[in-house]
C-alpha cells in the first residue's frame, strides 16, 4: 500500500501545471473532450452560490471553468505544489491550496461548504470511502456534492489501453497506472448511498466514458 501511494504521488507530481490548458490548445480531440466535461458539470452547478470546495484541481483549468457557472466563492486543493503555483498565477480569482486529500483529513470545520466537487480524482486515490465521508462532513446539510469519474466498463478499458499507449502529446502515457479504483456499473452510486448520500442526478456523457453524480447528505432515518 505504501509503495502504491508513493507511485501515485510520483505520477501526480510529474504532471506539468499547464497540462490541461496546453491540451485544450494543442490537441483538438482533447479540446472537445474537456469542453464537454466543462459543459455538463457547469450545468449541474448553474445558479449555485455560497462556498465551494474543489478537490483535486490540478493546474486549475477545470476549476476556472466552474467559476464561470456559479457565484460561489471557490477554494481548490491539489497535492502538487507545482500545479498549485501555476493555478495561483493563472487564475488569481480562486483560492488555491496545496493539500493531499488521500493522506489526511481536510483542514476545515464541519458544514463549511455549500458545494463540494471532486472531478476525475476519486479514481486516483486508495481511500475513496474516507474521502467521500470527509466530503459529507464538510458539506452543509442542505448542500450538494458533485462526483465525476470515468465509467470503466469494457469499452472504456479498451480506449484507455489504446490512449495510454499512443506516443507524445496525442497519448496519455503519463497517466498509465494512475487509476487504482474502477467505477463500473452502479459501484459509485451504491458506495455513496451506503455512506449516506441521496442521489439527485446521474449522467453519463462523452460517449458514455464519464459518469457524474449530483448528491446531497441524506437525513438520518430516526426510525432505523
Amino acid at each position: 500500500m505504501k509503495h502504491q501511494k508513493q507511485k501515485l504521488d510520483e505520477i501526480h507530481h510529474s504532471i506539468p501545471g499547464d497540462y490541461y490548458d496546453t491540451s485544450i490548445i494543442d490537441n483538438p480531440i482533447k479540446k472537445v473532450f474537456h469542453q464537454n466535461r466543462f459543459k455538463h458539470i457547469g450545468q449541474m452547478l448553474a445558479g449555485t452560490n455560497g462556498k465551494l470546495l474543489d478537490i483535486g484541481c490540478a493546474g486549475g483549468t477545470f476549476t476556472n471553468e466552474l467559476s464561470k457557472c456559479t457565484n460561489a466563492d471557490i477554494t481548490a486543493l491539489d497535492i502538487s505544489p507545482q500545479a498549485i503555483d501555476y493555478a495561483r498565477q493563472t487564475y488569481p480569482h480562486i483560492d488555491f491550496q496545496v493539500h493531499d486529500a488521500a493522506s489526511s483529513n481536510f483542514p476545515y470545520d464541519d458544514n463549511s461548504f455549500d458545494i463540494v466537487t471532486i472531478l476525475e480524482t476519486l479514481e486516483h486515490v486508495l481511500n475513496p470511502v474516507e474521502i467521500l465521508q470527509e466530503m459529507r462532513r464538510l458539506v452543509k446539510p442542505d448542500g450538494q456534492i458533485i462526483v465525476l469519474v470515468p465509467y470503466e466498463d469494457w469499452i472504456f478499458n479498451i480506449g484507455w489501453s489504446v490512449w495510454t499507449s499512443l506516443p507524445g502529446d496525442m497519448g496519455g502515457g503519463v497517466w498509465d497506472e494512475s487509476h487504482v479504483q474502477r467505477f463500473d456499473g452502479r459501484k459509485l452510486r451504491h458506495l455513496m448511498e451506503f455512506i449516506g448520500y441521496e442521489i439527485l442526478d446521474e449522467q453519463r456523457f462523452n460517449l458514455g466514458l464519464l459518469l457524474a453524480i449530483l448528491a446531497r447528505p441524506k437525513e438520518p432515518n430516526v426510525n432505523y
